[in-house]
């Protein structure tokens, strides 16, 4: 789950610290995500799921979504479109939530 995470936080630019705001956990719980200490409680993986527009299942590691799929047979140009736009959804997707007084 930990390796899905920070894959996805770096592939959109997310920091620990923002991703901690936004979802409404602190940067100490994201630390202890990464170095294996603690697992995100079930609340907070359905709010990482939400945030990043993937299933619970694909940060599990028992899916793989069709963009990953697509990125996965990409060449390198058509990864770095693919990364492009994840980055363009996730930024819009974060002003929304900031228009609504989320995170």
């Amino acid at each position: 789950m930990t390796k899905k995470l920070f894959e996805l936080m770096d592939i959109n630019g997310v920091s620990a610290y923002r991703l901690a705001k936004d979802i409404g956990v602190s940067t100490g719980n994201v630390a202890d995500w990464k170095s294996g200490r603690a697992t995100p409680k079930f609340e907070a993986l359905l709010k990482i799921a939400d945030y990043f527009g993937v299933t619970t299942d694909y940060l599990l590691g028992r899916q793989q979504t069709e963009i990953q799929a697509l990125f996965d047979m990409g060449n390198e140009s058509q990864q770095n479109e693919i990364l492009k736009f994840s980055r363009i959804i996730v930024g819009a997707k974060a002003e929304s939530d900031s228009d609504k007084g989320v995170g």
